[in-house]
């Protein structure tokens, strides 16, 4: 006797229709790398016909050889760096910190969203994400204008934060309590927080913040020498996990 097996249709169209959309828009993301790629391959007089196709007529795998001896590659690559980082640009200095701690605060929203995931309470998900993006269109909009492409990494910095505050409100909404330790959340995005601004405020401080940095580190030295049980057993569930 065959099991009675029911398909739902419903959800197994949309659920094609869902990967045909994703597929598409990575088609879309990726296709002018390709082109990209297959132009590399191309002789320079292919490149410039007019009678021109996407894929070259004579794969020219030479060309990635060829460009180290008849240009100055290595030379361009150090151009590149040098103009990046002098001073024309060194303004950029005061956005890396932001947008480390940008990359923080997405990490802590994977927590939250984990249970609405768990719940199948995606719209909520989906919700914050456009209140989210709203609130970094709004503040980019008021911020930029004044302050520059500096503005932006901390708009981003704000908005993250409330992406991550959203989705505990919604976690919390969804399972009826907490599920990890908030207040151990909480304790250290302040912490981490705290860390961000400081090394902001000392940006033109080398010195300072390289001697915090030791002090830091020797401390962390210091506790791993005194408890050199506790670590040495960390390490071990480590490499366990890891094998």
């Amino acid at each position: 006797m065959k099991d009675d097996v029911r398909v739902n249709w419903k959800k197994l169209l949309s659920r094609i229709l869902l990967y045909f959309v994703v597929v598409l828009i990575c088609l879309f993301i990726l296709y002018p790398y390709f082109v990209m790629f297959c132009t590399a391959l191309k002789s320079r007089e292919e490149i410039f016909s007019i009678n021109g196709t996407v894929f070259p007529i004579k794969y020219m795998w030479s060309n990635f050889v060829d460009i180290w001896s008849r240009a100055p590659m290595a030379q361009y690559m150090l151009n590149s760096i040098l103009i990046a980082g002098g001073s024309k640009y060194s303004d950029s200095r005061y956005v890396t910190m932001p947008i480390v701690l940008s990359m923080y605060y997405a990490f802590l929203y994977t927590l939250p969203s984990s249970v609405e995931y768990y719940y199948k309470k995606t719209k909520l998900i989906a919700l914050g994400t456009m209140l989210a993006a709203g609130m970094n269109i709004l503040l980019n909009a008021v911020f930029i204008p004044s302050f520059g492409y500096v503005a932006a990494a901390y708009t981003t910095v704000a908005c993250y934060l409330l992406y991550y505050l959203l989705h505990v409100v919604f976690a919390w909404w969804v399972h009826k309590g907490m599920v990890y330790d908030i207040l151990q959340q909480f304790f250290w995005l302040g912490v981490v927080s705290v860390v961000s601004l400081v090394t902001v405020a000392l940006t033109d401080l080398f010195w300072v913040r390289m001697g915090l940095l030791a002090a830091g580190l020797g401390v962390c030295g210091l506790w791993a020498a005194r408890h050199r049980d506790q670590v040495m057993r960390l390490i071990a569930v480590f490499r366990k996990k890891s094998a």
